[in-house]
């Protein structure tokens, strides 16, 4: 005995027609053939008569990973850092400031990142248009 329970789905135009062209052929009601289709489905085996079963993902072995993944997070934010930095430092040099940039924009990165506001006496910091900054000396620039 099957309990029968209503339900709303929503059903492509093209197979609404087939599943009523075939319920029309058979002289059985849409539901009929909706239920007896579905089943059709869910049952069916592969050509050498085994169920298809679930479907199973084939996994290969990529080796130990490289980085500690409990720290995973931690090297996210160390790898977005980096890149903040690397995009302070090219906005640096288009703004014609020469020197060693990476100790400047990993500073401007670090504050960014962390939304603070970087006390610093160097002028170059003003050429980070993202960045906040203060010349303690001075106040705000």
């Amino acid at each position: 005995m099957h309990v029968t329970m209503r339900s709303t789905v929503r059903i492509d135009d093209d197979l609404m027609t087939e599943l009523k062209t075939r319920a029309h052929a058979e002289s059985v009601s849409l539901t009929r053939m909706l239920n007896r289709t579905l089943r059709a489905g869910l049952t069916r085996r592969e050509p050498n008569g085994q169920h298809t079963g679930r479907f199973k993902q084939k996994t290969v072995s990529m080796g130990r990973p490289t980085v500690d993944l409990d720290k995973a997070l931690a090297l996210a934010v160390q790898l977005e850092d980096e890149e903040i930095a690397r995009k302070l430092a090219l906005q640096k040099t288009d703004a014609g400031v020469a020197g060693n940039l990476a100790p400047d924009a990993h500073l401007a990165a670090l504050a960014l990142t962390h939304g603070a506001t970087l006390a610093s006496c160097d002028a170059d910091f003003s050429r980070f248009r993202m960045l906040r900054w203060e010349n303690p000396l001075h106040g705000t620039p």
